[in-house]
């Protein structure tokens, strides 16, 4: 009676053992399913990860770090508009223009500040270029413009760009022809900088 208990025990364990496997299934940031062949070739570095469970499937989603896009007219205006306001005579809409966007304060954000390479490159091709750190409205960050620190009380970058995003840190390139690159939850400012232009 032991052995048949066991035997029952044994399978119980390899069938829900086999059913979790078998019932997880792998989706790209289209929400297409895909194979699991293809979710293992992405790169890590360029990609995260999220997990859904429910009582009968477990998913596993990949989403990009770095992902191109264009803003409409209406956007880029709209864009424009909030930084004017917001950053005032050190924003040039006819340059490229990097966001640092922090959801709140702490060490990301004196990374990001004491940063040197990056705001020395920033200053070596200003004539194209500008970069901006910009906290959203509950952040906690103190605003200082001189070193280029900005609050968004209206948390307008958080709502158009980074809603769906779980990071605490993101960053968008945007052209002057409203061409943008957004980049999800990476504090390395100088690496997000390598990876715009």
């Amino acid at each position: 009676m032991k052995k048949i208990l066991l035997i029952i025990f044994i399978l119980t364990i390899q069938q829900a053992n086999s059913q979790s496997k078998k019932n997880t299934i792998y989706i790209d940031q289209n929400n297409k399913v895909i194979p699991y062949e293809e979710f293992k070739s992405f790169n890590k570095k360029h990609i995260y990860v999220k997990d859904f469970v429910n009582d009968t499937i477990k998913a596993k989603q990949v989403f990009f770090r770095k992902n191109l896009g264009s803003l409409n007219t209406k956007q880029h205006q709209e864009v424009i508009e909030i930084l004017t306001n917001l950053i005032g005579s050190y924003y040039d809409p006819n340059k490229n223009t990097m966001i640092h966007y922090y959801a709140k304060d702490g060490e990301a954000v004196l990374k990001g500040l004491y940063n040197k390479k990056h705001w020395s490159w920033i200053q070596k091709n200003s004539k194209k270029y500008q970069s901006f750190m910009i906290g959203s409205k509950n952040s906690g960050i103190p605003k200082n413009n001189k070193v280029h620190i900005f609050i968004d009380s209206q948390d307008f970058f958080n709502k158009l760009f980074f809603s769906k995003s779980d990071f605490e840190v993101n960053h968008i390139f945007i052209k002057p022809n409203g061409e943008i690159i957004v980049f999800y939850g990476d504090d390395d400012i100088l690496m997000i900088l390598d990876w715009s232009v």
